[in-house]
């Protein structure tokens, strides 16, 4: 009964941070001039956890957000945030999203990095691995 407690205590903290980051990375968002429509939805068996809108030159852009949280020394070493193989998936789930909705033209995956403190270490718009 107590490992039971453990791991939802566990899961509650995981839970926690990972609420806090994405807090940071919309308000960093917001400053920015991005408007954010959604957190944490599910979408082709993946969660998106920030979809944006920003408009750039009076067309409409769209950011499909992953925030990750690291520590500032793995960042600084060159540790991946995210595996090639996550990063596939979110990209295919997105593409499906895309052509399914047929509405969003100007679409970007991007990622959020932040340090251990909820810095933003890196905001890159078109995320490649």
């Amino acid at each position: 009964m107590q490992m039971k407690n453990i791991f939802f205590f566990m899961y509650y903290i995981n839970m926690k941070r990972g609420t806090t980051a994405e807090d940071s990375a919309s308000c960093y968002l917001r400053k920015n001039g991005y408007r954010v429509v959604a957190r944490n939805r599910r979408f082709g068996g993946i969660e998106i956890d920030i979809l944006a809108i920003k408009y750039l030159n009076n067309v409409k852009n769209v950011y499909f957000i992953e925030v990750k949280e690291m520590k500032k020394k793995h960042y600084l070493s060159g540790y991946p945030p995210i595996s090639r193989k996550q990063w596939l998936r979110y990209e295919r789930s997105v593409r499906i999203l895309f052509l399914q909705a047929k509405k969003f033209i100007n679409t970007h995956i991007s990622l959020i990095i932040l340090d251990e403190n909820q810095k933003i270490m890196q905001f890159i718009t078109e995320y490649r691995v």
